[in-house]
């Protein structure tokens, strides 16, 4: 999960955006900013065993810093609009361990998402171009996630409720 200034720029962001040209969503209190790894299918009963074995991880992980690499529209949408970054090893790292120890809880293995910020979801394909060099000089150098979060994910794949979130050691 963003620290508070990066939270409040990819909101901004978002708002400039969508102010601009038509979305399906913007960032605010119902579509909370988050840096998606991957997106998981769980059984209820299972919640709060992978919620103990990732707080284990956040109790031993350090914040995270990245370099965004791109702004750019979605792979399988082109209409969503995000910051992509670095695959540094630090978040690599992170999200392997998570992911051997949530494994057996999981229905299916996750597909792995390059590390993103999904900013909103625009509603026509010709708007792609213009949104993206509307924004691409407000990007910052680093961002930060001081917390990792536990999500549920709504119609357009982002976070609309977090379940849990867990600060990071030496945050």
């Amino acid at each position: 999960m963003p620290d508070h200034e990066t939270n409040n720029k990819v909101k901004m962001i978002s708002s400039i955006l969508c102010e601009k040209f038509p979305c399906f969503f913007k960032l605010d209190s119902v579509h909370i900013p988050h840096l998606t790894l991957f997106h998981i299918d769980i059984y209820d009963h299972d919640l709060e065993k992978l919620l103990h074995q990732v707080e284990n991880i956040a109790n031993l992980s350090r914040l995270i810093t990245v370099v965004p690499q791109a702004l750019r529209s979605g792979t399988i949408a082109k209409t969503f609009i995000g910051v992509y970054f670095k695959n540094g090893k630090d978040i690599l790292d992170l999200r392997q361990e998570i992911l051997d120890k949530i494994s057996k809880y999981l229905l299916k293995l996750p597909k792995l998402l390059n590390p993103h910020i999904t900013i909103t979801r625009l509603k026509r394909d010709e708007d792609v171009a213009n949104a993206i060099s509307e924004i691409t000089s407000l990007l910052d150098k680093k961002y930060t996630f001081p917390r990792l979060g536990i999500c549920e994910i709504g119609e357009n794949g982002t976070c609309t409720k977090v379940i849990k979130s867990m600060e990071l050691l030496g945050s």
